[in-house]
């Protein structure tokens, strides 16, 4: 498919959380265009992937940490995340919308504590999330609970 009309109606988002704008369903073999709303106060926990991510916020507020720097980005601004750079971010005090264009399963990494101080990165694989991969034949997706313990874990603290 060679355009794409993001005004359709099955290409819109339905509230909160994220729609796949543009790709693999539109033959696109390597890149995202995803759109999402983010409640106010939500936080996604640092966290980095193997290969770019650009984060444009189309509407509020938003608190990006990107490779240890602080940055509130608002409308018309984005947030440019090279590989193996940690980031993660808190939306401010109204709902937020964003644009995010990475690549298919660039997957992602959470940096947590590990034995003695020291610090590891750990794939998480979760189902239906366009940049993760799918996991290593025969080993689950990551479960909820997982991914809470990760980030509870977290060596590089969101706040």
């Amino acid at each position: 498919m060679s355009f794409v009309n993001e005004n359709e109606p099955s290409r819109q988002p339905g509230g909160v959380g994220f729609t796949v704008l543009i790709g693999p369903d539109d033959g696109i073999g390597r890149l995202l265009v995803v759109r999402g709303l983010l409640p106010a106060g939500d936080r996604g926990w640092v966290h980095a992937h193997d290969r770019d991510e650009v984060i444009r916020v189309l509407g509020g507020e938003i608190e990006f940490l990107v490779g240890g720097q602080r940055q509130r980005c608002r409308a018309g601004e984005s947030a440019v995340i090279p590989p193996q750079v940690t980031h993660g971010f808190i939306v401010g005090d109204h709902d937020a919308e964003v644009e995010v264009l990475a690549e298919q399963g660039m997957g992602s990494f959470f940096p947590v504590l590990g034995p003695g101080g020291t610090h590891r990165l750990v794939e998480v694989h979760r189902a239906g999330v366009p940049f993760d991969r799918d996991p290593p034949p025969g080993r689950p997706h990551t479960t909820a609970e997982q991914l809470a313990e990760l980030i509870r874990q977290a060596a590089e603290p969101l706040e």
